[in-house]
């Protein structure tokens, strides 16, 4: 998925099969990309309770379930 991240979509809708085409792998890792995730997290002190809801210590989006420790450097265990 770090290297090749298309292709691990692509792999994904195959596993569960799901035929998409080429502008649903665009648009899945538009939303999914690393790129993505920091930019919903940057956003989180302009959003309001609406949006994000405070879970212990942290900040998460109510429909991305998204969270500040969400992304890191992309390698398991770190």
């Amino acid at each position: 998925m770090k290297v090749e991240p298309r292709r691990g979509i692509l792999a994904i809708a195959d596993f569960l099969q799901v035929g998409i085409d080429e502008a649903a792998v665009v648009s899945i890792h538009g939303q999914t990309s690393p790129e993505a995730h920091r930019s919903v997290i940057e956003s989180f002190p302009s959003l309001d309770g609406g949006t994000v809801r405070h879970e212990e210590d942290h900040v998460v989006h109510r429909t991305r379930f998204v969270h500040a420790g969400h992304v890191r450097g992309g390698d398991r265990g770190k």
